[in-house]
């Protein structure tokens, strides 16, 4: 990852013995958490709420110490902070991929109207990691899509039996459920014609972590086995995908969260691509997701607010491999910098709305891993962007 630095923007203060402090990463994090708990509570009495804020502290992850090791250990305790979250989730199971051998011969071709095809080709088209198929691929796909009849009540996915096959929902009404301790099922999602599921299978081999049930009087899908997908498209696109996984599982502010979590966010990704000069983003816009670059560059200017009329500044540069915008993930904050592309630009793209949604009870967590892991692209800009006064919290 390349990184250029820019001018200073500003005169650095005078060096005396205040200056020269040096805090720990996890001391600014701590500060800036009770930062914006107060802003989002507007407490009376900032004692009283500062001691409520280390009561709640202590009960969650017993006694709090703040270490000065690196943040190692102190992304460690943080993660502790939610063991309780973690008791209640199901663990994660991955098995080796399995690589195609050979490619199949002889595919059964199922016949399809050309409204189905299109529709089938939308749903296709909407999943990240099948966007940039050659058209020759997505034809082969359409042609193995099976048709299947469910009728109420009947099972498409059995939860912890290996799932096999990814489904689109052509007819009728779905629903994702899920076990629980007490010998209950309990819904964790609806599916409705467009929708589609059991995508996992086209990548491992694991057990299914919910089952799916006809909750209509019947019910259609399009169906298509791993076996037949890994044979036609896993060769030329399984490099791809992993790629993505990669520049997702290297973040750092996301490395607190489980190996399933990472690729959950992977089937949100979102691929975006800018010509040269497209602006990404402005100053002052309203933050709505995470960016990672994949091919080419993104500068990164300022106005400034001097005497004169405002100049545009270049405050930093960033390159392949590079991320930004992470703050926005979490915290409904306006943007500090314009984004432009520089040259034909590609991005992963993460929407923060899609990122709530997934994993709500881990927005605590992410917040303090960015606050622990800064972002070095920004390293060279000045201005510390943590303590933005143009942050609308309560938006």
């Amino acid at each position: 990852m390349e990184v250029e630095a820019a001018p200073r923007l500003y005169f650095d203060p005078p060096k005396n013995n205040v200056t020269n402090i040096t805090f720990p990463k996890e001391f600014k994090a701590l500060i800036f958490d009770i930062y914006m708990c107060f802003l989002e509570e507007k407490p009376d009495n900032i004692l009283d709420f500062i001691i409520r804020y280390f009561e709640t502290m202590k009960e969650e992850c017993g006694t709090t110490k703040l270490s000065c090791s690196g943040p190692e250990v102190a992304l460690a305790e943080f993660v502790d902070l939610d063991e309780k979250y973690f008791e209640t989730r199901r663990g994660a199971v991955f098995n080796p991929t399995n690589y195609p051998k050979s490619r199949l011969q002889d595919i059964d071709v199922i016949s399809k109207l050309q409204e189905e095809k299109h529709h089938l080709l939308g749903v296709l088209k909407k999943i990240v990691f099948l966007k940039d198929l050659e058209g020759g691929t997505i034809d082969l796909l359409l042609d193995a899509l099976q048709f299947r009849k469910y009728y109420e009540g009947e099972y498409v996915i059995v939860e912890d039996e290996e799932m096999n096959n990814f489904f689109i929902v052509d007819y009728g009404r779905f629903a994702a459920v899920k076990s629980t301790e007490d010998g209950e099922c309990k819904t964790v999602k609806r599916y409705k014609p467009g929708n589609y599921f059991g995508m996992q299978a086209f990548f491992h081999s694991r057990p299914a972590s919910f089952s799916v049930i006809t909750t209509s009087a019947f019910g259609t899908l399009w169906t298509i086995s791993s076996k037949i997908f890994r044979n036609l498209v896993l060769n030329r696109e399984y490099l791809k995908y992993m790629d993505y996984t990669s520049y997702i599982n290297s973040r750092n502010v996301l490395y607190v969260l489980s190996e399933d979590e990472r690729y959950q966010i992977i089937d949100i990704l979102d691929i975006r691509t800018y010509p040269d000069e497209k602006t990404i983003f402005s100053e002052g816009d309203l933050g709505d997701g995470m960016f990672i670059i994949i091919k080419g560059k993104v500068q990164f200017t300022v106005l400034s607010h001097g005497i004169g009329p405002p100049q545009e500044i270049i405050a930093c540069r960033a390159s392949q491999g590079a991320h930004f915008g992470e703050l926005s993930l979490v915290y409904p904050c306006k943007r500090a910098l314009t984004a432009t592309a520089v040259g034909e630009t590609r991005a992963l793209y993460i929407s923060s709305e899609k990122f709530q949604r997934l994993l709500p009870n881990r927005i605590k967590t992410i917040r303090k891993s960015i606050h622990l892991n800064p972002n070095p692209v920004f390293r060279v800009y000045q201005v510390d962007c943590a303590y933005n006064d143009e942050w609308n919290v309560n938006s």
